[in-house]
């Protein structure tokens, strides 16, 4: 991954629940996979599920999306 300088955004566990629900419009079936791309960062999320509950809330792409948000998304600080 190539070295990219992020502006930090510091953000509440609220906003960070909203920017992931918000992106759960985008995901896509890719291959026999589902794919996202992180709002703030463009990191690609993947799963191997492909049902339905994969595009809703609180779906296992939904779940990987909060945990890239809260700790390893360069582009944002959660505080609490």
């Amino acid at each position: 991954m190539p070295a990219t300088s992020y502006m930090r955004e510091r953000m509440s566990k609220f906003g960070v629940r909203n920017i992931a629900a918000d992106a759960c419009r985008f995901i896509e079936i890719v291959d026999g996979h589902a794919e996202l791309d992180c709002p703030r960062c463009a990191h690609t999320l993947r799963t191997r599920h492909t049902g339905d509950h994969v595009t809703q809330e609180g779906g296992p792409l939904w779940s990987a999306l909060l945990e890239h948000l809260f700790r390893d998304c360069p582009a944002i600080e959660y505080t609490r």
